[in-house]
């Protein structure tokens, strides 16, 4: 059951990220192609939402998320250095922390008690008991950071860039999900997974 339930998590993370890094005339096709391909290790039709919840005017563009338990979700908003607890039920904001000043933020993950949010060139910041650390990646602008997530199977977060794939060399028409191993704050180089454009 565990097993089951990351894979139905790191499904929905290469998928939004699918929906995400598309143009507007390739959206839909990109899409639907992503849906059809992962909707047997989904419960649910993402082409058909069952319920819509809106959110306050400053989490106008809510760039990452992460489900933390007790009726509660973590986000960040894409501006805004501050991470807002809403009620997954009613959008609610339950709670709202700063960690920095004002970015191009693009995921957010926990693990424990600590707050993992990626910029989009790449720089990763950890919150944990109001105390703020960060890390810069070998990722840059080029590679446009656009997610991350938990991957509890290896123990490790796993950060997926939205354009160039490659770090050391170009890999021209290939998306690429890295890893960072947050017990030695590093990231491997050589991509975990790489996705054909």
């Amino acid at each position: 059951m565990q097993i089951t339930k990351i894979k139905l998590n790191i499904a929905v993370f290469i998928i939004l990220y699918l929906f995400s890094s598309c143009n507007i005339d390739n959206k839909y096709r990109w899409r639907n192609r992503a849906v059809k391909h992962y909707q047997e290790f989904i419960p649910y039709d993402l082409l058909r939402p069952v319920d819509k919840t809106s959110l306050e005017e400053d989490l106008l563009e809510v760039s990452g998320l992460v489900h933390i338990g007790n009726h509660e979700i973590a986000c960040i908003e894409d501006e805004r250095g501050h991470i807002y607890i809403l009620d997954d039920q009613t959008g609610e904001v339950k709670k709202e922390m700063k960690f920095h000043k004002h970015g191009d933020y693009e995921g957010i993950t926990r693990v424990g008690d600590a707050y993992y949010v990626v910029k989009s060139n790449g720089h990763l910041y950890k919150w944990e008991n109001e105390k703020l650390d960060d890390f810069q990646t070998d990722l840059s602008n080029k590679n446009n950071v656009e997610g991350l997530c938990y991957n509890p199977v290896r123990d490790e977060l796993l950060m997926v860039c939205k354009e160039e794939g490659g770090i050391d060399k170009d890999l021209d028409d290939i998306k690429a999900v890295y890893s960072f191993d947050y017990h030695e704050n590093k990231l491997n180089n050589k991509p975990r997974i790489l996705i054909p454009e």
